[in-house]
């Protein structure tokens, strides 16, 4: 199934997008950014190392928006809480 695809090498693609999108935040990366950088490393990167691996089109593009899908859920269920809770034990 695609959505097999979307781990690479043990890591789960959409939830490392998710990590490196909220410490480019942490840097200042302004949030009209987030989208572009959630589809160029999501979607365009999976589909990219899909392609170079072999797999057919659709099933790359497929894995690459189950990616693109997975990484606003990561960051709403694990991300946010945990950078919220942070948040409240540095003040």
């Amino acid at each position: 199934m695609p959505w097999d695809n979307v781990v690479l090498h043990g890591i789960a693609w959409g939830p490392l997008v998710s990590v490196i999108i909220s410490f480019l935040k942490a840097l200042g990366v302004g949030r009209r950014w987030v989208r572009w950088i959630t589809w160029i490393l999501g979607f365009l990167g999976l589909v990219l190392w899909q392609l170079y691996q072999g797999r057919p089109w659709p099933l790359a593009i497929i894995s690459g928006l189950v990616a693109v899908i997975s990484t606003p859920g990561f960051y709403e269920a694990i991300s946010k809480p945990l950078q919220l809770a942070a948040l409240k034990k540095a003040y």
